[in-house]
Parts: C-alpha cells; structure tokens; sequence
C-alpha cells in the first residue's frame, strides 16, 4: 500500500495542476467574452438611446458573436485535450 500511495504522488499534483491551469483558463475566456458581452450591449443602448438603432438590431448583432465565441471556447477545449493525450502518450 506504501508504494502504491508513494506512486500516486507525481500524479495527483500533476492532476491539480492541470486542472488548476485548466479552470483559471476557462474562466478567463469566459470573463473576457462577457466584458465584451457588456461593451457591445453597452454600445448597442447608447445607439438605441440616440436613435440611430432599434433594440431588435443590437440583439440581432449580439447572437453571433454569441454563438462564435461558444464554438471557440468548445474548439480550445479539444485542442487541449489532444495536446495532453499526445503528450502523455509519448511520455
């Protein structure tokens, strides 16, 4: 059982490492993709206030960049993933 647990050291902090990397990353995409969530709304209402725009447009605008982001996000995520299972694999 003691070479067991003395085995399982290297991986365990290696684990937390990686998923502490991991976390940190994720939420720095998603709360830079917010920030500029709110700048384009922010934009979107001084256009709506001034009248230059209607609501429907700003929403219209903000649904793709939606979209496109969440795919960015998802394709980071599996280059990630194949980056690590490479690297493990030639370990």
């Amino acid at each position: 059982m003691e070479l067991y647990q003395k085995k399982c050291v290297v991986p365990i902090q290696t684990g937390k490492r990686q998923g502490i990397v991991s976390g940190v990353g994720f939420g720095l995409s998603i709360f830079f993709m917010f920030c500029v969530y709110a700048c384009s709304f922010y934009a979107g209402a001084q256009l709506v206030k001034n009248g230059k725009t209607s609501i429907s447009d700003v929403f219209q605008v903000s649904y793709c960049p939606n979209l496109d982001a969440m795919s960015h996000i998802e394709d980071n995520f599996k280059f990630f993933t194949y980056v690590n299972c490479y690297l493990q694999s030639i370990r």
